[in-house]
């Protein structure tokens, strides 16, 4: 009793499309993301309010001027200041790391906890993907996480620690 190595041509061809198409499909699945912007904000606060950072064509531009605020959020105005490649790459685990239930929901806009209700600032994430915008607001305060998801747990820390790193390199020089 023994093995029959020999498979024939065409079951062989068979088997190397049926690997290729079962790889690729996998690659396929990364939802291209086409920017982000993301940071803190704070509505009872005197400087530096709301930090914007949006990630696009793989560089990092920022917000200092709080325009979050004055314009309603939809057109927050980017300085041509960009903190650089060291800072970019410690800032695209914000994009790297959005978590699925941000890419896979079918809502436009969504409120995770009470953001900013209590002088406790919040989380404002906003991305592009397939010609679809999508933004969402998030609770800062880990004992608001009752309804807050696990993954948007660890994702608010990935946010808040981007914030304070380039709050450090800037301002606390």
């Amino acid at each position: 009793m023994g093995i029959d190595l020999d498979c024939g041509q065409e079951k062989m061809r068979a088997l190397i499309i049926i690997l290729l198409l079962s790889s690729t499909t996998c690659f396929a699945q990364k939802t291209k993301i086409d920017y982000i912007v993301f940071g803190v904000y704070c509505g009872e606060c005197d400087h530096h309010c709301a930090t914007m950072f949006k990630i696009e064509n793989n560089k990092i531009l920022v917000d200092t001027t709080d325009s979050y605020f004055r314009h309603k959020k939809d057109t927050i105005i980017f300085s041509d200041y960009e903190p650089g490649k060291e800072f970019y790459n410690e800032a695209k685990a914000a994009i790297d790391s959005i978590p699925e239930i941000l890419l896979d929901t079918n809502l436009d806009t969504k409120v995770f906890g009470e953001p900013d209700a209590r002088d406790q600032c919040g989380i404002y994430v906003q991305f592009k993907t397939n010609n679809r915008v999508r933004t969402f607001l998030i609770d800062t305060e880990p004992e608001n996480g009752n309804d807050i998801p696990k993954e948007l747990r660890v994702y608010r820390k990935i946010i808040r620690r981007i914030h304070y790193k380039f709050y450090q390199m800037v301002w606390d020089r």
